[in-house]
């Protein structure tokens, strides 16, 4: 069974990675939550139509229908974001890229194949506060993260008391998953003991040049920091902050001082005491939310 893409880059010269916007969105199944069925996109029209010609097509690598075994792939794709999501008989949710049709990540519910509820037919898939949601023909009802495909009741989450524990138990199999600093994974990394899947800098980083950006991975509204930082006591005499302060930008324009640190995996971003004050009150804004919704701020 097979899904393809239809592309109208010959009719008017698309680019080759063209991003989606809001506008471009399929997100239910009739479009949206109305079922209005209406797209208010127009680069495809009465005039052009005729001139469509295959993009990409992608294969579900399942069995064919057969006399005894009916089933079918009746399904409306989703468009959310930069991503599509459609579904297949046997259980599969598929996450490809538009454009390319690449698959950035695929989840098997596994479905028998003689589950016996009838044929095997599947409508596709639905999306709700970033959860795909999929129902099986053997009677089960599916959510997984939309970003990565993780089943959302199997995702456990687990505290460590630092970088190296979290790690070593990643290497050694005892998590599935870690988002970890360069500094603290680039050498198991470099080593094959871990897999680097994406990095969160605008650019890949020395020394893991085959780890793409986030945003070449498929997601790129992910936007997370890893920092640290010099702070004193309260009260600290202004001039003991304006020597410090003088002391480490000297240091960021130090060939020397950035080649060791590059040596160490550290990116050195310099920002000055009002600076640094201000982007740790915007980290606080972004990700106290989540913290209290995943209970690990109260």
């Amino acid at each position: 069974m097979a899904t393809a893409c239809a592309s109208t880059r010959a009719i008017r010269g698309w680019p080759t990675r063209q991003a989606a916007s809001t506008a471009d969105e399929w997100a239910a199944y009739g479009h949206d939550v109305y079922g209005s069925r209406y797209s208010p996109l127009t680069d495809i029209n009465r005039d052009n139509i005729s001139r469509l010609r295959v993009a990409w097509t992608y294969h579900t690598r399942e069995p064919l229908a057969t006399r005894d075994m009916k089933r079918s792939l009746e399904v409306t794709p989703l468009m959310i974001g930069n991503t599509l999501y459609l579904s297949t008989p046997l259980g599969k949710i598929v996450a490809l890229d538009p454009v390319t049709g690449t698959e950035k990540w695929k989840y098997d519910a596994k479905v028998g194949l003689h589950s016996g509820f009838g044929d095997f037919t599947t409508r596709g898939v639905s999306y709700w506060n970033g959860r795909i949601f999929m129902a099986t023909t053997d009677g089960r009802l599916i959510a997984v993260d939309a970003s990565a495909g993780v089943p959302i009741a199997e995702t456990n989450r687990v505290v460590f008391t630092g970088g190296a524990p979290t790690v070593t138990a990643l290497a050694g199999g005892h998590v599935d998953f870690a988002g970890q600093q360069w500094s603290e994974s680039a050498g198991l990394i470099q080593g094959r003991k871990i897999r680097g899947l994406a990095v969160v800098h605008p650019t890949r980083l020395p020394g893991l040049a085959d780890v793409p950006t986030a945003k070449e991975a498929g997601f790129p509204d992910l936007d997370v920091v890893g920092w640290q930082g010099l702070a004193g006591p309260p009260k600290l005499p202004a001039a003991v902050v304006q020597k410090w302060t003088a002391l480490l930008e000297e240091a960021s324009k130090d060939p020397a001082f950035l080649e060791q640190a590059a040596k160490l995996n550290k990116v050195f971003a310099y920002k000055g005491p009002d600076a640094f004050w201000q982007f740790q009150q915007d980290e606080l804004k972004k990700y106290l939310p989540l913290a209290t919704r995943m209970g690990i701020r109260k």
